[in-house]
């Protein structure tokens, strides 16, 4: 499952953590804010990032785990 952040992606998030899909990958802004409740559905982070910065930001907030 792809959310593109910068768009309305609440309801979709929330169906997809229900339906226990293993894997969640945000686009297009900070990811933050929903790694704890993706971990807590077992479900795992990924956020796609364009610099080493943001990677090592987004690591440090728990994506990719």
């Amino acid at each position: 499952m792809n959310c593109i952040l910068a768009l309305p992606h609440e309801e979709n998030l929330t169906v997809c953590l229900e339906e226990h899909v293993p894997v969640v990958s945000f686009f297009w802004g900070d990811a933050t804010r929903h790694v704890e409740r993706v971990h807590a559905a077992a479900s795992k982070v990924f956020l796609q990032v364009s610099s080493v910065e943001a990677a090592r930001r987004a690591a440090s907030a728990g994506v990719m785990s």
